[in-house]
């Protein structure tokens, strides 16, 4: 069941910002969290829809069922989105004339 560890992604009843931090969708609750935060932004209700699915056991093809797109390719949608480059490194800037 999905809900206890999307759940415990929280802080008493506050939402985290969803930050990028993580280096797999599944690394640990916090970072669940804000992906499947990041999932239902884009599609109302995903998290119930998934939780549902999930009641017969687990599938790799559950999130591009519902969302159109597996997990690996969220998972880079969302680490583009959100991520913030690394202490230390450069920001690549691009000049046109």
């Amino acid at each position: 069941m999905l809900v206890p560890p999307y759940i415990a992604g929280y802080s008493g009843d506050v939402k985290k910002e969803i930050t990028g931090e993580g280096d797999r969708w599944d690394q640990g609750y916090d970072v669940t969290a804000r992906f499947l935060d990041y999932c239902t932004s884009l599609k109302d209700g995903f998290v119930a829809e998934l939780n549902n699915e999930l009641k017969t056991g687990y599938s790799v093809n559950y999130f591009s069922d519902i969302l159109g797109r597996n997990a690996d390719q969220l998972w880079a949608d969302y680490k583009a989105k959100y991520s913030k480059p690394a202490q230390g490194q450069p920001i690549a800037l691009f000049c046109t004339s």
